[in-house]
């Protein structure tokens, strides 16, 4: 079984395929470790994939109301609502 040093040292090194699986088999052993899946959030937003990491902040925030995925979802949250009308074409 994967640990969570051996994800983020995936996820620091860029290997994002293989923090994903890493982080799927961990999570898979132990699904109510809310700091297993917050580091799957980061995994997930690292890749792109918003959507499924706001999901894993957010079950991380359920188990873990005090822990770092209550931050992360705040700031997911600022960047997906974000909206500049200077941006905006005329």
């Amino acid at each position: 079984m994967e640990s969570l040093q051996d994800i983020n040292n995936l996820l620091k090194s860029k290997r994002l395929d293989e923090a994903l699986e890493a982080a799927n088999r961990a999570i898979a052993a132990n699904p109510d470790d809310a700091l297993l899946l917050y580091t799957r959030g980061k995994v997930l937003w690292c890749m792109g994939r918003q959507s499924d990491a706001v999901t894993d902040y957010t079950a991380s925030t359920l188990i873990d109301p005090d822990g770092p995925a209550s931050i992360a979802l705040e700031h997911a949250q600022e960047v997906i609502h974000y909206f500049n009308p200077d941006l905006l074409n005329p």
